[in-house]
């Protein structure tokens, strides 16, 4: 592939690893938490929903890395316990979409030109 007049190798990556997909998880959900608890003391400006929307985002792709990770019950019990903790803060965006909502949509499940989950 052609990169500004230079060829550009390839790169063999390793995938990354369930915990540390999951602590970067639980660090973006703390966020989305304080987000929706900021958002719900009196402000509630469409800068603020565009922005808990981006952050429901990145938790839904989160998830989907996860789950293609998770290779052990054990981990796959973890994803299923931190899924959960998502669905409990009923978390909602723009036009009061889930995460749910967001992880069936086709254009939240691309990354770029990259597909995320599908």
């Amino acid at each position: 592939m052609l990169d500004g007049g230079r060829r550009r190798r390839s790169v063999a990556t390793q995938p990354p690893h369930f915990d540390d997909v999951l602590r970067i998880f639980d660090r973006a959900v703390d966020e989305l938490e304080r987000g929706l608890t900021w958002s719900g003391s009196g402000r509630s400006a469409d800068r603020d929903k565009s922005a808990i929307s981006r952050f429901i985002v990145i938790v839904v792709h989160l998830l989907a890395l996860a789950a293609r990770v998770a290779s052990s019950a054990d981990s796959r019990s973890r994803l299923r316990a931190a899924t959960r903790s998502v669905v409990r803060m009923n978390a909602r965006g723009t036009a009061r979409r889930t995460p749910l909502h967001l992880a069936c949509s086709a254009d939240t499940t691309d990354v770029g030109r990259y597909p995320v989950a599908r």
